[in-house]
């Protein structure tokens, strides 16, 4: 008899990464779960709702983690965990929410990445979708929390050329590298891909941009790395919006004193 394995599938926009951690792949629905590295903490089904929270490890390298590193939360991140077995049809659901950004840990001699995750139950629960004490601004990007004027950070471009996740152009020229690191395209009024870094005139997204060929247009908009500083709410010009505790300490002191 087999083991039963864990699906892993994160989502942001329109990108999804199908995972397990299974050393070998699960088909399922005609989606392939690829093997990667995925530890996650119990889950105590509990009317207290801190309890039904998920730490999931992942390695430092994990997508998701490049995503949150490079200030990709223009929309929720999402994870659902589901449980399969090779020798049986079906899933058992274990866990849905909202993942808000990693810590570090250390194992061995490197650093691994803890993502938490807000159970889908909790989010309906709260107003403020999982508001946390924390440095970084929790607020969506644009979102009505924020205020930031999407319209006004829009940029519309022509691309000069597309190659895979690559796409080139003057648009991206016209502003500073780094500017839309973190950001995404939007075609034809459809969110597309995020973009991964920006380097002159070239942007590098998570994957290759749907219905964007040279030639096409698209409109693009910089990322927030939820910070103060210049990639945060002073680019925006909305410091008075940002949602982040810059002085909340790192260790807590109800646990080993000031």
């Amino acid at each position: 008899m087999s083991r039963p394995v864990e699906l892993y599938r994160f989502s942001l926009g329109l990108t999804t990464w199908y995972q397990t951690n299974s050393p070998q792949p699960f088909e399922l629905q005609g989606q392939t779960y690829r093997p990667e590295f995925l530890r996650r903490s119990e889950i105590s089904y509990t009317t207290e709702e801190s309890r039904q929270e998920v730490k999931v490890t992942v390695k430092r390298d994990h997508p998701v983690v490049k995503l949150f590193a490079a200030g990709a939360q223009i929309g929720r991140v999402g994870l659902t965990i589901l449980e399969a077995d090779r020798d049986n049809p079906g899933t058992r659901f274990i866990w849905r929410g909202r993942l808000v950004g990693p810590t570090w840990e250390r194992e061995g001699d490197g650093l691994q990445a803890v993502l938490h995750g807000i159970p889908v139950f909790a989010e309906l629960a709260r107003g403020l979708l999982g508001v946390r004490l924390m440095p970084a601004c929790y607020k969506e990007l644009f979102g009505v929390l924020c205020r930031a004027d999407r319209n006004a950070f829009r940029v519309t471009g022509t691309a000069t050329d597309v190659q895979g996740a690559v796409v080139q152009s003057q648009a991206f020229a016209d502003k500073p590298d780094g500017y839309f690191n973190g950001g995404w395209i939007e075609i034809n009024n459809v969110p597309g891909r995020m973009i991964l870094s920006h380097v002159g005139n070239a942007v590098t997204l998570t994957g290759p941009p749907t219905g964007l060929a040279t030639g096409g247009t698209f409109d693009a908009y910089p990322g927030c790395d939820h910070s103060t500083g210049p990639g945060g709410c002073a680019k925006f010009g909305n410091l008075l919006n940002f949602g982040g505790k810059k002085f909340v300490p790192e260790r807590n002191p109800n646990t080993g004193g000031l």
